[in-house]
């Protein structure tokens, strides 16, 4: 998989730009008006890039999987993030895992990555 925006990483704009992008938009899938599909997004995370796919239905965050990796610890926030972003519909009132704040915030970032790019071409109607 190949990334191109990695901005707002760890190493190259510090945390307060980190926590900044968490804070920043309210009902993405509203403001973008995202259409029906399956997208992908990137981010640079603690050990490297981290890769996710949105699925998006009926005006909704269906469905949120970190598919590419290469974080060691604690591997919770892989689960854990994706599931409060389908939850709470929204990427601003997400807060980090404890011991995975670089991970949490990079799954978020990825997330709103892939929601501005197009969606992945013949994407299945099937579930994630």
């Amino acid at each position: 998989l190949a990334c191109i925006a990695s901005s707002g990483a760890a190493g190259a704009s510090g945390p307060d730009t980190l926590n900044t992008s968490i804070q920043t938009d309210r009902s993405i899938i509203e403001a973008l008006h995202v259409p029906d599909g399956v997208y992908r997004g990137c981010s640079e995370a603690f050990r490297g890039m981290l890769w996710v796919e949105v699925k998006v239905q009926d005006s909704l965050i269906a469905d949120v999987r970190v598919i590419r990796h290469r974080e060691n610890r604690p591997l919770s926030s892989l689960r854990v993030i994706p599931y409060l972003i389908r939850k709470k519909q929204n990427l601003s009132e997400i807060q980090a895992v404890t011991g995975a704040t670089v991970t949490s915030q990079a799954i978020v970032r990825a997330v709103r990555h892939a929601l501005r790019v197009s969606p992945v071409p013949n994407t299945p109607s099937k579930s994630l």
